[in-house]
């Protein structure tokens, strides 16, 4: 597996001035995608990057990854975390906790947001989000899929990604 550090992208990497330290999280991200760069946006203390299949194009991608981190953003607790989250979902879409350590030295969340296919949304969607809380900021990562629901092989294998992915300074 191919590691994607954030600070390798020269992008999002959190760097706090007063104390001039950092952090990051590097995931391996799995190989058989040849992932691209697509987007990336640095915006009011948000980082993030959008990667997509080498071989696809951004009308076509299969799937999607998201690497965000929000500077200064600190929460008490994943309950909060995952509230940030549902209070942006519409009425149709789901939000499913799979794992959560409120214990950890950063504590972390996965969960799942579903969304069918509606008259507002033309195409369903499914993600599943891996945040973790870092020192100086909150590093939200997932991917994404045009699909109603993940499939439970597809939810194993990036549990499994994002658990193994490292937030370090």
């Amino acid at each position: 597996m191919k590691g994607i550090c954030l600070v390798d992208f020269c992008f999002i990497f959190i760097r706090t001035e007063a104390q001039r330290s950092t952090e990051h999280v590097t995931i391996d991200w799995p190989e058989q995608y040849e992932w691209k760069v697509v987007g990336r946006q640095n915006k009011n203390n948000v980082s993030s990057l959008t990667i997509i299949p080498g071989k696809e194009t951004v009308a076509t991608a299969s799937i999607v990854g998201v690497m965000s981190g929000y500077k200064g953003m600190r929460t008490s607790n994943t309950t909060q975390i995952v509230d940030v989250f549902r209070k942006g979902l519409d009425t149709c879409s789901v939000l499913t906790i799979l794992k959560a350590d409120d214990s950890a030295a950063h504590r972390w969340v996965i969960f799942k947001v579903e969304t069918p296919k509606t008259d507002k949304y033309p195409e369903p969607e499914s993600d599943l989000y891996y945040c973790i809380q870092g020192e100086y900021a909150l590093f939200e990562n997932h991917v994404a899929v045009k699909q109603p629901k993940l499939s439970p092989d597809f939810e194993q294998q990036w549990r499994k990604v994002f658990k193994e992915s490292i937030l370090s300074k």
